[in-house]
């Protein structure tokens, strides 16, 4: 039976510990590189450009991390394979024993953290000791995301929606009426400013106006950087702080342009993400 309510893809985020891998930053160094180098990417929107960069490393990044996920484990499963067979052909020697043991608690280990993995996205709020039953706290987790939907919705005619896609368009509409650029926006200006008549406020010097009023440069970016926390949740691209601070000196200069450009327009990129 279909779902009636389809979910679209989760949000990705990037595995924060590839960054320990050297392979993968070596990889990665020669990807931005090459993607900024390539002359077909010369003619285009530097904000379009960045994002377009940004979902190549996307790819790359999952596309890295499963390759080396699926080499490990089948590199562990073959390794547990052939020791039992060695066991079974002699089974008093005690080395061969010994690292059969030792293989059989990496897979051990393996499917432990697949099920913590459930665990912490089902929330849930109790475990027993030496629980080890994913499909429970799978089915808890679908469970919750379901619940997390919206399933029926009033529009503006004050009418009760319950189609999906109708639904995601009355969303799309509020949501582009309620930041839309109108005379509201003037009207409460003015009652601000109603509102701040003879009030005693700190008022900006010369020098603050000028440093505020500056273009936007590297130094601030990299300072701003620095003092973002690595474990803070990611922005919908899904790359962390710490991706940006490792592959700070490739990325900051599109990043730059693309900020720039931005302000320019008052608009920060040229393509939509989708529904």
């Amino acid at each position: 039976m279909d779902d009636p309510f389809p979910k679209g893809p989760p949000r990705w985020q990037f595995n924060a510990s590839l960054l320990k891998d050297q392979d993968f930053v070596e990889h990665m160094n020669v990807f931005i590189s090459n993607f900024l180098d390539d002359p077909e990417h010369g003619d285009i929107d530097c904000r379009t450009k960045w994002e377009l960069l940004k979902a190549g490393i996307r790819l790359e990044c999952i596309f890295f991390g499963r390759s080396k996920q699926i080499k490990k484990d089948n590199e562990l499963e073959n390794k547990f394979k052939l020791l039992n067979n060695i066991v079974t052909q002699n089974p008093t020697n005690q080395e061969y024993l010994k690292q059969l043991e030792e293989c059989k608690k990496r897979l051990e280990i393996k499917e432990l953290a697949k099920t913590r993995g459930a665990i912490v996205r089902s929330r849930t709020k109790w475990v027993e000791q030496g629980e080890k039953n994913t499909k429970y706290f799978l089915n808890i987790e679908k469970r919750r995301a379901s619940n997390n939907l919206i399933k029926q919705l009033k529009n503006e005619a004050h009418e009760v929606i319950k189609d999906p896609h109708e639904i995601l368009e009355e969303i799309r509409k509020y949501y582009e009426h309620l930041y839309a650029k109108d005379a509201a926006v003037e009207k409460v200006q003015d009652r601000l400013d109603d509102f701040l008549v003879g009030i005693t406020h700190n008022v900006l010097t010369e020098e603050d106006k000028h440093l505020c009023d500056a273009e936007i440069n590297l130094n601030e970016m990299g300072e701003a950087l620095k003092q973002l926390n690595d474990n803070s949740a990611p922005g919908s691209d899904g790359l962390t702080a710490d991706f940006y601070k490792v592959f700070w000196r490739a990325l900051n200069k599109p990043l730059l342009e693309s900020y720039k450009r931005s302000l320019e327009l008052a608009e920060l990129s040229t393509l939509k993400e989708e529904a």
